[in-house]
């Protein structure tokens, strides 16, 4: 799968990374991955960075819809999405207008300012 992702119960956090041309079965993959690891209230960030995305506008609001309807069976997550062009900036806020989701949401160009703004508006679980 183009979309690989670790996850940390102690940090409460899914990290993950498109290497990949990734399309919206991948993306539905993927969350259906998560959410069966049980890691939809995780923290999350998506790498984006140098991912080409077969993705229409219409997937990304599909992609959005899919999580409005995790978050009708429980929490999720903040979620900080990673990005390097335009293109995946404007998908990625088309996503966030699509998921109706009530948790904080941010796009960033660099995967440490991605990391603090987590860190600090979710911070993790302390041991």
């Amino acid at each position: 799968m183009p979309i690989r992702w670790t996850l940390s119960h102690a940090e409460h956090l899914v990290l993950s990374k498109v290497t990949g041309e990734v399309g919206r079965a991948e993306f539905e993959g993927y969350l259906g991955e998560i959410a069966a690891a049980g890691a939809m209230p995780y923290r999350k960030i998506l790498d984006l960075t140098f991912a080409p995305l077969g993705l229409s506008a219409a997937d990304v609001k599909v992609l959005g819809k899919v999580v409005s309807d995790y978050a009708k069976s429980g929490r999720i997550g903040a979620f900080a999405i990673v990005v390097d062009a335009d293109a995946t900036r404007e998908a990625s806020a088309i996503f966030g207008e699509n998921a109706q989701v009530d948790r904080p949401f941010a796009i960033f160009d660099k995967m440490a300012e991605a990391r603090a703004w987590l860190d600090r508006i979710d911070p993790p679980p302390k041991a």
